[in-house]
Protein backbone atom coordinates (compact mmCIF):
# COMPACT_ATOMS: atom_id res chain seq x y z
CA UNK A 1 0.00 0.00 0.00
CA UNK A 2 2.81 2.40 0.89
CA UNK A 3 4.58 1.74 -2.43
CA UNK A 4 1.33 2.22 -4.34
CA UNK A 5 0.70 5.57 -2.59
CA UNK A 6 4.20 6.84 -3.31
CA UNK A 7 3.81 5.84 -6.95
CA UNK A 8 0.57 7.80 -7.24
CA UNK A 9 2.20 10.92 -5.77
CA UNK A 10 5.35 10.70 -7.93
CA UNK A 11 3.80 11.73 -11.26
CA UNK A 12 2.00 14.93 -10.05
CA UNK A 13 5.15 16.03 -8.20
CA UNK A 14 7.30 15.39 -11.28
CA UNK A 15 4.95 17.40 -13.49
CA UNK A 16 5.01 20.27 -10.99
CA UNK A 17 8.84 20.29 -10.99
CA UNK A 18 8.95 20.35 -14.80
CA UNK A 19 6.55 23.30 -14.88
CA UNK A 20 8.66 25.24 -12.34
CA UNK A 21 11.87 24.62 -14.34
CA UNK A 22 10.19 25.76 -17.57
CA UNK A 23 8.96 28.98 -15.98
CA UNK A 24 12.39 29.74 -14.51
CA UNK A 25 14.06 29.22 -17.87
CA UNK A 26 11.52 31.42 -19.63
CA UNK A 27 11.98 34.28 -17.16
CA UNK A 28 15.74 34.07 -16.70
CA UNK A 29 16.73 33.29 -20.30
CA UNK A 30 14.12 34.80 -22.65
CA UNK A 31 16.64 35.42 -25.41
CA UNK A 32 17.51 31.72 -25.58
CA UNK A 33 13.96 30.42 -25.69
CA UNK A 34 14.48 28.70 -29.03
CA UNK A 35 14.02 25.22 -30.46
CA UNK A 36 16.26 24.70 -33.46
CA UNK A 37 15.82 25.78 -37.07
CA UNK A 38 12.16 24.97 -37.18
CA UNK A 39 11.51 26.18 -33.67
CA UNK A 40 9.80 29.19 -32.29
CA UNK A 41 11.03 32.23 -30.44
CA UNK A 42 9.77 34.44 -27.71
CA UNK A 43 9.89 37.94 -29.26
CA UNK A 44 10.20 40.82 -26.85
CA UNK A 45 10.34 44.60 -27.05
CA UNK A 46 13.92 45.58 -26.22
CA UNK A 47 14.12 49.26 -25.26
CA UNK A 48 17.31 51.13 -26.03
CA UNK A 49 19.59 51.80 -23.08
CA UNK A 50 19.70 55.57 -22.88
CA UNK A 51 22.25 57.44 -20.79
CA UNK A 52 22.63 61.17 -20.23
CA UNK A 53 25.00 62.89 -22.64
CA UNK A 54 27.88 64.15 -20.61
CA UNK A 55 28.93 67.10 -22.45
CA UNK A 56 -2.77 68.55 -41.57
CA UNK A 57 -5.09 67.92 -42.68
CA UNK A 58 -8.50 67.93 -40.95
CA UNK A 59 -11.02 65.30 -41.92
CA UNK A 60 -14.06 66.70 -43.70
CA UNK A 61 -16.51 65.42 -46.25
CA UNK A 62 -16.61 66.91 -49.76
CA UNK A 63 -18.83 69.96 -50.02
CA UNK A 64 -20.44 71.59 -53.04
CA UNK A 65 -18.02 74.53 -53.05
CA UNK A 66 -14.66 74.40 -54.79
CA UNK A 67 -12.51 73.62 -51.78
CA UNK A 68 -9.88 71.43 -53.40
CA UNK A 69 -8.03 70.95 -50.13
CA UNK A 70 -11.03 69.06 -48.78
CA UNK A 71 -10.80 66.60 -51.63
CA UNK A 72 -7.08 66.14 -51.19
CA UNK A 73 -7.47 65.75 -47.43
CA UNK A 74 -10.10 63.05 -47.73
CA UNK A 75 -9.82 59.67 -46.06
CA UNK A 76 -6.77 57.77 -47.22
CA UNK A 77 -8.63 54.48 -47.14
CA UNK A 78 -11.03 55.89 -49.73
CA UNK A 79 -8.41 57.14 -52.16
CA UNK A 80 -6.20 54.07 -52.37
CA UNK A 81 -7.06 50.99 -54.34
CA UNK A 82 -6.82 47.72 -52.45
CA UNK A 83 -3.50 45.95 -52.89
CA UNK A 84 -3.26 42.21 -53.17
CA UNK A 85 -2.17 40.76 -49.89
CA UNK A 86 1.14 38.93 -50.00
CA UNK A 87 0.95 35.32 -48.74
CA UNK A 88 3.10 34.91 -45.68
CA UNK A 89 4.97 31.93 -44.34
CA UNK A 90 5.19 31.07 -40.67
CA UNK A 91 8.37 33.08 -40.15
CA UNK A 92 9.39 34.01 -36.63
CA UNK A 93 11.28 36.82 -35.01
CA UNK A 94 14.51 36.27 -33.18
CA UNK A 95 16.39 38.82 -31.14
CA UNK A 96 20.06 38.60 -32.04
CA UNK A 97 21.96 39.39 -28.86
CA UNK A 98 24.96 40.82 -30.71
CA UNK A 99 22.89 43.16 -32.83
CA UNK A 100 20.72 44.19 -29.91
CA UNK A 101 23.76 45.05 -27.81
CA UNK A 102 25.18 47.17 -30.63
CA UNK A 103 21.89 48.99 -31.16
CA UNK A 104 21.46 49.56 -27.44
CA UNK A 105 24.62 51.65 -27.42
CA UNK A 106 22.72 54.56 -28.95
CA UNK A 107 22.77 57.27 -26.31
CA UNK A 108 20.04 59.87 -26.00
CA UNK A 109 20.14 63.16 -24.15
CA UNK A 110 18.20 63.68 -20.97
CA UNK A 111 16.24 66.94 -21.12
CA UNK A 112 17.15 69.81 -18.84
CA UNK A 113 13.59 70.82 -18.12
CA UNK A 114 11.00 68.74 -16.34
CA UNK A 115 7.70 67.87 -17.94
CA UNK A 116 4.52 67.76 -15.91
CA UNK A 117 1.78 65.24 -16.43
CA UNK A 118 -0.29 67.98 -18.06
CA UNK A 119 2.31 68.48 -20.81
CA UNK A 120 2.45 64.88 -22.02
CA UNK A 121 0.08 61.93 -21.75
CA UNK A 122 1.86 59.82 -19.14
CA UNK A 123 3.98 56.92 -20.39
CA UNK A 124 2.13 56.52 -23.66
CA UNK A 125 4.58 58.72 -25.63
CA UNK A 126 8.28 59.56 -25.86
CA UNK A 127 8.74 63.29 -25.25
CA UNK A 128 11.31 65.13 -27.37
CA UNK A 129 12.81 68.50 -26.39
CA UNK A 130 14.28 71.31 -28.47
CA UNK A 131 18.03 71.86 -28.20
CA UNK A 132 17.87 75.56 -29.07
CA UNK A 133 14.91 77.02 -27.18
CA UNK A 134 15.40 77.94 -23.54
CA UNK A 135 12.26 76.07 -22.47
CA UNK A 136 12.84 73.01 -24.65
CA UNK A 137 9.56 73.60 -26.49
CA UNK A 138 9.22 73.75 -30.26
CA UNK A 139 9.84 76.98 -32.19
CA UNK A 140 7.46 78.69 -34.60
CA UNK A 141 8.13 79.07 -38.33
CA UNK A 142 7.06 82.40 -39.78
CA UNK A 143 6.54 83.41 -43.41
CA UNK A 144 5.97 87.08 -42.58
CA UNK A 145 2.26 87.91 -42.96
CA UNK A 146 1.38 84.70 -44.82
CA UNK A 147 -0.52 81.82 -43.21
CA UNK A 148 1.12 78.55 -44.18
CA UNK A 149 0.81 74.76 -43.92
CA UNK A 150 3.19 71.79 -44.26
CA UNK A 151 6.60 73.38 -43.54
CA UNK A 152 10.05 72.19 -44.61
CA UNK A 153 13.58 73.18 -43.54
CA UNK A 154 16.99 72.49 -45.08
CA UNK A 155 20.38 74.12 -44.39
CA UNK A 156 21.29 77.13 -46.52
CA UNK A 157 23.98 76.25 -49.10
CA UNK A 158 26.12 79.37 -48.63
CA UNK A 159 25.41 80.81 -45.18
CA UNK A 160 26.05 79.00 -41.90
CA UNK A 161 23.42 80.95 -39.94
CA UNK A 162 20.55 80.65 -42.43
CA UNK A 163 18.18 77.95 -43.56
CA UNK A 164 15.78 77.62 -46.48
CA UNK A 165 12.13 77.11 -45.58
CA UNK A 166 9.24 76.11 -47.84
CA UNK A 167 5.55 75.80 -46.99
CA UNK A 168 2.17 75.83 -48.66
CA UNK A 169 0.29 79.11 -48.50
CA UNK A 170 -3.05 78.60 -46.80
CA UNK A 171 -5.76 78.86 -49.42
CA UNK A 172 -8.24 81.71 -49.23
CA UNK A 173 -11.21 82.92 -51.21
CA UNK A 174 -10.99 84.50 -54.63
CA UNK A 175 -12.60 87.81 -55.62
CA UNK A 176 -15.97 86.13 -56.11
CA UNK A 177 -15.94 84.56 -52.66
CA UNK A 178 -15.26 81.04 -53.97
CA UNK A 179 -12.50 78.88 -52.55
CA UNK A 180 -9.41 79.39 -54.70
CA UNK A 181 -8.29 76.53 -56.95
CA UNK A 182 -4.73 77.90 -57.02
CA UNK A 183 -2.16 76.22 -54.78
CA UNK A 184 1.07 78.08 -53.97
CA UNK A 185 4.32 77.01 -52.30
CA UNK A 186 6.26 79.82 -50.61
CA UNK A 187 10.06 79.87 -50.18
CA UNK A 188 12.50 82.17 -48.39
CA UNK A 189 15.82 82.36 -46.57
CA UNK A 190 15.29 82.21 -42.82
CA UNK A 191 17.16 82.63 -39.55
CA UNK A 192 16.31 82.30 -35.88
CA UNK A 193 14.90 85.27 -34.03
CA UNK A 194 14.42 85.62 -30.29
CA UNK A 195 11.11 86.45 -28.68
CA UNK A 196 12.09 90.15 -28.63
CA UNK A 197 12.64 90.16 -32.40
CA UNK A 198 16.45 90.10 -32.40
CA UNK A 199 18.46 87.66 -34.49
CA UNK A 200 20.04 84.67 -32.77
CA UNK A 201 23.20 82.90 -33.83
CA UNK A 202 21.95 79.32 -33.72
CA UNK A 203 25.08 77.83 -35.25
CA UNK A 204 26.33 76.64 -31.85
CA UNK A 205 23.19 74.56 -31.35
CA UNK A 206 24.21 72.63 -34.45
CA UNK A 207 27.36 71.38 -32.73
CA UNK A 208 28.05 67.67 -32.82
CA UNK A 209 27.86 67.37 -29.06
CA UNK A 210 24.11 67.94 -29.26
CA UNK A 211 24.09 69.93 -26.02
CA UNK A 212 21.38 72.48 -25.35
CA UNK A 213 22.52 75.91 -26.46
CA UNK A 214 20.47 77.80 -23.93
CA UNK A 215 19.58 80.45 -26.49
CA UNK A 216 16.10 81.86 -26.82
CA UNK A 217 15.55 80.91 -30.46
CA UNK A 218 11.78 81.02 -30.48
CA UNK A 219 11.02 81.64 -34.18
CA UNK A 220 12.55 80.65 -37.50
CA UNK A 221 11.54 83.63 -39.65
CA UNK A 222 11.95 84.72 -43.25
CA UNK A 223 14.73 87.29 -43.65
CA UNK A 224 14.04 87.61 -47.37
CA UNK A 225 10.55 88.28 -48.74
CA UNK A 226 8.63 85.01 -49.24
CA UNK A 227 8.31 84.27 -52.95
CA UNK A 228 6.37 81.73 -54.96
CA UNK A 229 8.28 78.55 -55.74
CA UNK A 230 8.08 78.49 -59.58
CA UNK A 231 6.63 75.01 -60.10
CA UNK A 232 4.68 74.58 -63.31
CA UNK A 233 1.03 73.52 -63.11
CA UNK A 234 0.02 70.21 -64.69
CA UNK A 235 -3.15 68.74 -66.16
CA UNK A 236 -4.86 65.40 -65.63
CA UNK A 237 -7.27 65.73 -68.56
CA UNK A 238 -10.45 63.81 -67.80
CA UNK A 239 -8.84 61.41 -65.32
CA UNK A 240 -10.53 62.97 -62.26
CA UNK A 241 -13.97 61.41 -62.16
CA UNK A 242 -16.86 61.26 -59.70
CA UNK A 243 -16.07 62.66 -56.30
CA UNK A 244 -12.62 63.68 -57.55
CA UNK A 245 -13.81 65.72 -60.54
CA UNK A 246 -13.21 69.12 -58.81
CA UNK A 247 -9.49 68.30 -58.75
CA UNK A 248 -9.35 68.67 -62.53
CA UNK A 249 -9.61 72.43 -61.85
CA UNK A 250 -6.58 72.44 -59.55
CA UNK A 251 -3.74 74.80 -60.48
CA UNK A 252 -0.33 74.40 -58.87
CA UNK A 253 1.53 72.06 -56.51
CA UNK A 254 0.23 70.74 -53.19
CA UNK A 255 1.97 69.68 -49.97
CA UNK A 256 5.58 70.11 -51.12
CA UNK A 257 8.27 68.12 -49.29
CA UNK A 258 11.72 69.73 -49.46
CA UNK A 259 14.58 67.40 -48.53
CA UNK A 260 18.24 66.59 -49.13
CA UNK A 261 19.39 63.62 -51.14
CA UNK A 262 22.94 62.26 -50.83
CA UNK A 263 24.17 65.11 -53.04
CA UNK A 264 21.22 67.17 -54.33
CA UNK A 265 18.21 68.92 -52.73
CA UNK A 266 14.82 67.87 -54.10
CA UNK A 267 11.20 68.85 -53.76
CA UNK A 268 8.35 66.32 -54.08
CA UNK A 269 4.81 67.64 -54.48
CA UNK A 270 1.32 66.59 -55.48
CA UNK A 271 -0.13 67.75 -58.79
CA UNK A 272 -2.48 66.60 -61.53
CA UNK A 273 -1.26 63.35 -63.01
CA UNK A 274 -0.65 61.96 -66.48
CA UNK A 275 -1.73 58.53 -65.28
CA UNK A 276 -4.37 58.99 -62.61
CA UNK A 277 -6.23 61.95 -61.10
CA UNK A 278 -3.56 63.27 -58.74
CA UNK A 279 0.04 62.09 -58.60
CA UNK A 280 3.46 62.76 -57.11
CA UNK A 281 6.08 64.87 -58.89
CA UNK A 282 9.72 65.60 -58.15
CA UNK A 283 12.08 68.41 -59.18
CA UNK A 284 15.71 69.28 -58.52
CA UNK A 285 15.31 72.15 -56.07
CA UNK A 286 18.45 73.88 -57.36
CA UNK A 287 16.65 74.58 -60.65
CA UNK A 288 13.89 76.49 -58.85
CA UNK A 289 15.96 78.90 -56.72
CA UNK A 290 19.26 80.74 -56.84
CA UNK A 291 21.28 77.87 -55.38
CA UNK A 292 24.93 78.78 -54.74
CA UNK A 293 26.99 76.46 -52.58
CA UNK A 294 30.02 78.18 -51.08
CA UNK A 295 30.48 76.84 -47.55
CA UNK A 296 34.18 76.08 -47.89
CA UNK A 297 34.99 76.51 -44.19
CA UNK A 298 32.15 74.42 -42.79
CA UNK A 299 32.41 71.57 -40.33
CA UNK A 300 32.73 69.22 -43.29
CA UNK A 301 36.31 70.36 -43.86
CA UNK A 302 37.32 69.87 -40.24
CA UNK A 303 36.36 66.20 -39.91
CA UNK A 304 36.54 63.81 -42.90
CA UNK A 305 33.90 61.62 -41.25
CA UNK A 306 31.42 64.41 -41.96
CA UNK A 307 31.79 63.75 -45.66
CA UNK A 308 28.78 61.96 -47.11
CA UNK A 309 29.07 58.18 -47.07
CA UNK A 310 26.54 57.88 -49.88
CA UNK A 311 26.42 59.09 -53.46
CA UNK A 312 23.83 59.45 -56.19
CA UNK A 313 24.45 57.66 -59.47
CA UNK A 314 22.45 60.20 -61.47
CA UNK A 315 22.17 63.72 -60.07
CA UNK A 316 20.55 65.12 -63.23
CA UNK A 317 17.60 62.77 -63.60
CA UNK A 318 15.14 65.23 -62.03
CA UNK A 319 16.53 68.44 -63.53
CA UNK A 320 13.04 69.18 -64.86
CA UNK A 321 9.67 68.49 -63.25
CA UNK A 322 9.13 64.72 -63.44
CA UNK A 323 6.16 62.64 -62.41
CA UNK A 324 7.00 59.64 -60.27
CA UNK A 325 5.36 56.33 -61.05
CA UNK A 326 4.41 53.18 -59.26
CA UNK A 327 3.73 49.59 -60.28
CA UNK A 328 -0.04 49.21 -60.77
CA UNK A 329 -2.58 49.45 -59.31
CA UNK A 330 -2.86 53.22 -58.97
CA UNK A 331 -5.02 55.09 -56.50
CA UNK A 332 -7.09 58.02 -57.70
CA UNK A 333 -5.11 60.25 -55.34
CA UNK A 334 -1.47 59.37 -54.69
CA UNK A 335 0.32 61.20 -51.89
CA UNK A 336 3.06 61.03 -49.24
CA UNK A 337 5.61 59.11 -51.31
CA UNK A 338 9.29 59.40 -50.43
CA UNK A 339 12.62 58.62 -52.11
CA UNK A 340 15.40 56.61 -50.51
CA UNK A 341 18.89 55.67 -51.65
CA UNK A 342 20.71 52.40 -51.07
CA UNK A 343 24.38 52.13 -50.15
CA UNK A 344 25.35 52.02 -53.85
CA UNK A 345 23.59 55.29 -54.69
CA UNK A 346 20.57 53.83 -56.51
CA UNK A 347 17.25 55.60 -55.91
CA UNK A 348 13.94 53.98 -54.96
CA UNK A 349 10.39 55.25 -54.45
CA UNK A 350 8.57 54.15 -51.29
CA UNK A 351 4.80 54.29 -51.84
CA UNK A 352 3.10 52.73 -48.83
CA UNK A 353 4.03 51.69 -45.33
CA UNK A 354 0.64 50.19 -44.38
CA UNK A 355 -1.22 47.85 -44.48
CA UNK A 356 1.84 46.49 -46.27
CA UNK A 357 4.91 48.13 -47.69
CA UNK A 358 5.31 48.98 -51.36
CA UNK A 359 8.47 50.32 -53.04
CA UNK A 360 10.32 50.04 -56.34
CA UNK A 361 13.63 51.00 -57.92
CA UNK A 362 13.94 53.89 -60.38
CA UNK A 363 15.86 52.28 -63.19
CA UNK A 364 15.02 53.24 -66.77
CA UNK A 365 16.05 56.48 -68.42
CA UNK A 366 16.53 57.94 -71.86
CA UNK A 367 19.16 60.58 -71.35
CA UNK A 368 17.78 62.41 -68.34
CA UNK A 369 14.15 61.57 -69.17
CA UNK A 370 12.15 58.85 -67.51
CA UNK A 371 10.69 56.32 -69.94
CA UNK A 372 6.94 55.75 -69.85
CA UNK A 373 4.78 53.61 -72.12
CA UNK A 374 1.71 55.87 -72.26
CA UNK A 375 -0.24 53.51 -74.53
CA UNK A 376 -0.29 50.72 -71.96
CA UNK A 377 -0.25 52.96 -68.86
CA UNK A 378 2.45 50.70 -67.44
CA UNK A 379 5.37 52.47 -65.82
CA UNK A 380 8.74 51.74 -67.35
CA UNK A 381 10.49 54.10 -64.95
CA UNK A 382 10.49 51.73 -62.01
CA UNK A 383 10.93 48.03 -61.63
CA UNK A 384 8.50 45.65 -59.91
CA UNK A 385 7.29 46.11 -56.38
CA UNK A 386 10.24 44.87 -54.30
CA UNK A 387 8.41 44.77 -50.99
CA UNK A 388 7.39 41.16 -51.64
CA UNK A 389 11.00 40.08 -51.09
CA UNK A 390 10.89 41.27 -47.48
CA UNK A 391 7.19 40.63 -46.88
CA UNK A 392 7.55 37.61 -44.59
CA UNK A 393 9.80 39.28 -42.04
CA UNK A 394 8.15 42.69 -42.51
CA UNK A 395 4.61 41.51 -41.89
CA UNK A 396 5.65 39.50 -38.84
CA UNK A 397 7.38 42.57 -37.47
CA UNK A 398 4.53 44.94 -38.37
CA UNK A 399 1.95 42.65 -36.80
CA UNK A 400 3.87 42.91 -33.56
CA UNK A 401 4.92 46.56 -33.44
CA UNK A 402 2.70 48.61 -35.74
CA UNK A 403 0.03 50.68 -33.95
CA UNK A 404 -3.34 49.02 -34.11
CA UNK A 405 -6.12 50.36 -36.33
CA UNK A 406 -9.24 48.47 -35.25
CA UNK A 407 -11.54 50.32 -37.65
CA UNK A 408 -10.21 51.51 -41.03
CA UNK A 409 -13.18 53.84 -41.31
CA UNK A 410 -11.96 55.71 -38.24
CA UNK A 411 -8.19 55.48 -38.66
CA UNK A 412 -5.33 55.06 -41.07
CA UNK A 413 -1.53 54.77 -41.08
CA UNK A 414 0.33 56.70 -43.75
CA UNK A 415 3.81 57.88 -44.66
CA UNK A 416 4.63 61.37 -43.42
CA UNK A 417 8.19 62.51 -44.13
CA UNK A 418 11.11 62.06 -46.45
CA UNK A 419 13.84 59.56 -45.59
CA UNK A 420 17.33 60.00 -44.16
CA UNK A 421 20.22 57.64 -43.51
CA UNK A 422 21.59 57.12 -40.00
CA UNK A 423 24.53 55.24 -38.49
CA UNK A 424 23.61 53.87 -35.06
CA UNK A 425 26.69 55.01 -33.21
CA UNK A 426 28.05 58.38 -32.13
CA UNK A 427 29.99 60.55 -34.53
CA UNK A 428 32.04 61.62 -31.51
CA UNK A 429 33.29 58.05 -31.02
CA UNK A 430 36.61 57.44 -32.86
CA UNK A 431 35.66 53.88 -33.80
CA UNK A 432 32.28 54.78 -35.27
CA UNK A 433 32.30 54.01 -39.00
CA UNK A 434 29.26 53.46 -41.25
CA UNK A 435 28.69 49.90 -42.45
CA UNK A 436 25.71 48.01 -43.80
CA UNK A 437 25.36 46.44 -40.36
CA UNK A 438 24.98 49.70 -38.44
CA UNK A 439 23.57 52.13 -41.02
CA UNK A 440 19.87 52.24 -41.90
CA UNK A 441 17.23 54.29 -43.71
CA UNK A 442 14.69 55.90 -41.42
CA UNK A 443 11.42 57.73 -41.92
CA UNK A 444 8.45 58.93 -39.87
CA UNK A 445 4.93 57.62 -40.38
CA UNK A 446 1.74 58.70 -38.64
CA UNK A 447 -1.38 57.07 -37.32
CA UNK A 448 -4.34 59.23 -38.24
CA UNK A 449 -7.57 58.92 -36.28
CA UNK A 450 -10.88 60.63 -37.04
CA UNK A 451 -12.46 61.96 -33.88
CA UNK A 452 -15.73 63.30 -35.25
CA UNK A 453 -16.92 66.83 -35.97
CA UNK A 454 -14.13 67.27 -38.53
CA UNK A 455 -11.35 66.70 -35.98
CA UNK A 456 -8.37 64.41 -36.54
CA UNK A 457 -5.43 63.25 -34.48
CA UNK A 458 -1.96 62.34 -35.76
CA UNK A 459 0.51 60.28 -33.73
CA UNK A 460 4.05 59.99 -35.20
CA UNK A 461 6.25 56.87 -35.15
CA UNK A 462 9.71 56.06 -36.51
CA UNK A 463 10.62 53.16 -38.80
CA UNK A 464 14.14 52.00 -39.69
CA UNK A 465 14.86 49.62 -42.55
CA UNK A 466 18.01 48.18 -44.08
CA UNK A 467 19.83 50.15 -46.78
CA UNK A 468 20.61 47.01 -48.79
CA UNK A 469 18.21 44.67 -50.60
CA UNK A 470 15.70 43.39 -49.71
CA UNK A 471 15.38 46.48 -47.44
CA UNK A 472 13.54 44.64 -44.68
CA UNK A 473 12.37 46.54 -41.61
CA UNK A 474 14.93 46.80 -38.82
CA UNK A 475 12.81 48.38 -36.07
CA UNK A 476 9.62 50.33 -35.33
CA UNK A 477 8.74 52.67 -32.47
CA UNK A 478 6.70 50.91 -29.82
CA UNK A 479 5.13 54.24 -28.81
CA UNK A 480 4.64 57.57 -30.62
CA UNK A 481 6.74 60.61 -29.77
CA UNK A 482 5.38 63.74 -28.12
CA UNK A 483 6.73 67.19 -29.06
CA UNK A 484 7.40 69.27 -25.95
CA UNK A 485 5.10 72.28 -26.02
CA UNK A 486 2.20 70.45 -27.61
CA UNK A 487 -0.97 71.33 -25.75
CA UNK A 488 -2.58 68.70 -23.52
CA UNK A 489 -6.04 67.28 -24.05
CA UNK A 490 -8.59 69.83 -25.17
CA UNK A 491 -11.66 69.06 -23.14
CA UNK A 492 -14.11 70.57 -25.59
CA UNK A 493 -12.89 68.24 -28.36
CA UNK A 494 -11.58 65.34 -26.33
CA UNK A 495 -8.27 65.30 -28.20
CA UNK A 496 -4.75 66.70 -28.16
CA UNK A 497 -3.59 69.65 -30.21
CA UNK A 498 -3.35 68.38 -33.80
CA UNK A 499 0.29 68.21 -34.89
CA UNK A 500 1.29 66.51 -38.13
CA UNK A 501 4.94 65.96 -39.09
CA UNK A 502 5.80 66.83 -42.69
CA UNK A 503 9.58 66.73 -43.14
CA UNK A 504 12.96 66.25 -41.50
CA UNK A 505 16.56 67.20 -42.25
CA UNK A 506 19.96 67.32 -40.61
CA UNK A 507 20.44 70.73 -39.04
CA UNK A 508 24.17 71.19 -39.65
CA UNK A 509 25.21 73.10 -42.75
CA UNK A 510 26.87 70.92 -45.34
CA UNK A 511 25.23 67.77 -43.99
CA UNK A 512 22.89 66.15 -46.50
CA UNK A 513 21.38 62.64 -46.39
CA UNK A 514 23.53 60.73 -43.92
CA UNK A 515 24.09 61.31 -40.20
CA UNK A 516 24.90 59.69 -36.86
CA UNK A 517 22.90 59.08 -33.69
CA UNK A 518 24.35 62.15 -31.93
CA UNK A 519 23.75 64.52 -34.87
CA UNK A 520 21.04 67.17 -34.66
CA UNK A 521 17.81 66.87 -36.64
CA UNK A 522 15.15 69.35 -37.67
CA UNK A 523 11.54 68.14 -37.65
CA UNK A 524 9.03 70.48 -39.31
CA UNK A 525 5.29 70.19 -38.69
CA UNK A 526 1.93 71.88 -38.96
CA UNK A 527 -0.36 72.70 -36.05
CA UNK A 528 -4.16 72.56 -36.36
CA UNK A 529 -4.06 73.55 -40.05
CA UNK A 530 -3.35 77.11 -38.93
CA UNK A 531 0.38 77.56 -38.31
CA UNK A 532 3.81 76.01 -38.84
CA UNK A 533 6.57 75.06 -36.41
CA UNK A 534 9.69 72.96 -35.94
CA UNK A 535 11.95 71.39 -33.35
CA UNK A 536 15.66 70.56 -33.28
CA UNK A 537 16.62 67.37 -31.46
CA UNK A 538 19.39 64.82 -31.23
CA UNK A 539 18.63 61.96 -33.63
CA UNK A 540 18.82 59.38 -30.84
CA UNK A 541 15.92 61.14 -29.12
CA UNK A 542 13.66 59.64 -31.79
CA UNK A 543 15.05 56.14 -31.35
CA UNK A 544 13.87 55.30 -27.87
CA UNK A 545 11.80 52.21 -27.09
CA UNK A 546 12.28 50.67 -30.53
CA UNK A 547 10.92 47.22 -31.24
CA UNK A 548 13.61 45.29 -33.11
CA UNK A 549 12.73 42.93 -35.95
CA UNK A 550 15.53 40.41 -36.36
CA UNK A 551 14.95 37.62 -38.86
CA UNK A 552 15.53 33.93 -38.27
Amino acid sequence: MLIRGVTRLFFPVALLLVFVVVQLKRNLFPGSWLTGYGGWTKATVIPLILSPDPSRETHSKPSPDLDLSKHLDADDHDIYLDLEKVPLSDGNLVQSSGQLEAAAEILGQSPDSETTAQEKPGNTHNTIFSLSTASGTYFNISFSDYETLNPNIIPHPSSSDKWIIVAQQKAGDDQEGQHSAVSIQLVCDASFCSSDGGEVNAHDSCSLSGSRSGSNSETLSCITPPTILPIEATSSGNRCQGRWSPLSLNIGPHDARLFMGPEVPYVIYGSNSQFTCFGQWIHDFRKLVNWQSSLSSSLLDEDPRLQSTQTEKNTEMFSSATELYRPPPYGQIEKNWFIFWDSAGDAYVHYDVWPQRSFAKIERFQGNKLLVDESSMVSLTVGPDLAVLASTSDMTCMDRYMPQVPDKLEGFIHQATNSLSITLCKRSEPGCRPTDMNTFIFTIFQKKAHLGFGASSYEPYVMLFHRTAPFEIHSISTKPFWIHGRKPSLLERGTHEMIYITSMSWKCHGQKYHGYSDDVLFLAFGIDDSRTAGIDITASDLLKDMGFCMNT
